[in-house]
């Protein structure tokens, strides 16, 4: 099974920062292992949902989090598996939200 990069992006949740809620949305790499890149998608989406439930700036169950991905590559070098990468939150404007 070759490990694949998959770049997802998020939106859908309000987080806290600097005392003040607000909607935003987030980019986030993962690395897993998988057998077709559909198989890596889901690993990295649970990944990511299993992450942001522990993150304590974010305020909502996540019924509202969508999750795309931006890119997916195969074939990464195995010792990408072992890298931890955070999260890069950004604040969603009226337009990003649908409104």
């Amino acid at each position: 099974m070759p490990v694949y990069h998959v770049l997802l992006r998020g939106s859908g949740i309000r987080a806290t920062f600097e005392g003040v809620e607000i909607p935003c949305g987030f980019f986030k790499n993962e690395f897993v292992w998988a057998k077709d890149e559909e198989s890596a998608f889901d690993k990295a989406r649970r990944r990511v949902r299993a992450a942001l439930h522990l993150n304590s700036a974010v305020n909502e169950d996540l019924a509202g989090l969508s999750l795309e991905v931006e890119e997916i590559r195969a074939r990464i070098g195995i010792r990408q598996l072992f890298r931890r990468q955070g999260f890069v939150f950004h604040r969603l404007d009226a337009e990003d939200r649908g409104h």
